[in-house]
C-alpha cells in the first residue's frame, strides 16, 4: 500500500534505480534512513529481474535529479542514545552484546542473532559455523517483518474497528509503532556486527 500515487526515484547504490517510500527520522526530525524499493538483477543465466524492499542507511541511497522529495512521508523514531561504554562499543551495537574484541563477544553476537530468527534455526550447524551467513538470514527476516509492520499500521484502523474498541485499536496501533521502532533498531545493530564479523582486508 503506497501513501503517495507517485513515489519519486531514487538512487540505491551503487547502480539501482528504486522508488523512496518514506523517510526514517529521528527526534530532531533530520533522516536517518529511508524505506525504499528496487528491482535487482539476479544471478543466472535467464538474467532476471528480483523485486526488494527494505530500510536503508542514506548512504547507501542517492538523490536523482528532477525528483521532488518535499512530499515523501517522514516517519519519526526515537533513535537510540548513542553511548561509548567501555570496549569502544561501535554506533548501533546492540544491547546487552559483549563489545568487539573482548573476552566471549563472538558467542553473544551468536546468541543475540539466533534471538532474531524461529527457534528451530538454532539446529543448523551451517549457521553457527558461518556467522556471516546468519546475519544474512536476520536481515532478510527483518525487512520482511518491517514491511508487515508497516502494513498492519496502516491497515489495522480499518480492519479492526468492526472488532474492537477504540482503545484497543489505538493499542494495537502503539505495538505496531514500538515494533517498527526495534526493528530499525537491530538493522543498526546487524550493520555493526557483520562490519565486526568481516574479516580485515591484509595490508
Amino acid at each position: 500500500m503506497r501513501l503517495m500515487p507517485d513515489l519519486p526515484a531514487v538512487r540505491v547504490l551503487p547502480d539501482h534505480v528504486g522508488e523512496l517510500h518514506e523517510l526514517i527520522v529521528g527526534d530532531d526530525g533530520q533522516p536517518i534512513a529511508a524505506r525504499v524499493s528496487w528491482n535487482e538483477i539476479t544471478a543466472g543465466w535467464h538474467g532476471g529481474m528480483e523485486p526488494r524492499e527494505g530500510v536503508l542507511q542514506l548512504d547507501q541511497i542517492a538523490p536523482m535529479q528532477g525528483q521532488d522529495y518535499s512530499r515523501v512521508p517522514r516517519v519519526p523514531v526515537s533513535a537510540p542514545q548513542v553511548v561509548a561504554p567501555p570496549g569502544d562499543v561501535p554506533a548501533g551495537w546492540p544491547d546487552g552484546v559483549a563489545a568487539p574484541g573482548t573476552e566471549g563477544w563472538e558467542k553473544a553476537v551468536m546468541a543475540w542473532l539466533f534471538d532474531l530468527l524461529p527457534p528451530d534455526f538454532r539446529a543448523h550447524a551451517v549457521l553457527s559455523e558461518h556467522p556471516l551467513a546468519l546475519v544474512w538470514m536476520a536481515r532478510l527476516h527483518l525487512r520482511h517483518a518491517y514491511t508487515a509492520t508497516v502494513q498492519g499500521y496502516r491497515t489495522s484502523a480499518v480492519q479492526l474497528k468492526s472488532q474492537l474498541p477504540p482503545h484497543a485499536v489505538r493499542e494495537v496501533d502503539e505495538v505496531y509503532r514500538q515494533e517498527r521502532d526495534r526493528i530499525i533498531r537491530c538493522g543498526r545493530a546487524l550493520d555493526a556486527i557483520e562490519a565486526a564479523l568481516r574479516p580485515s582486508a591484509p595490508e
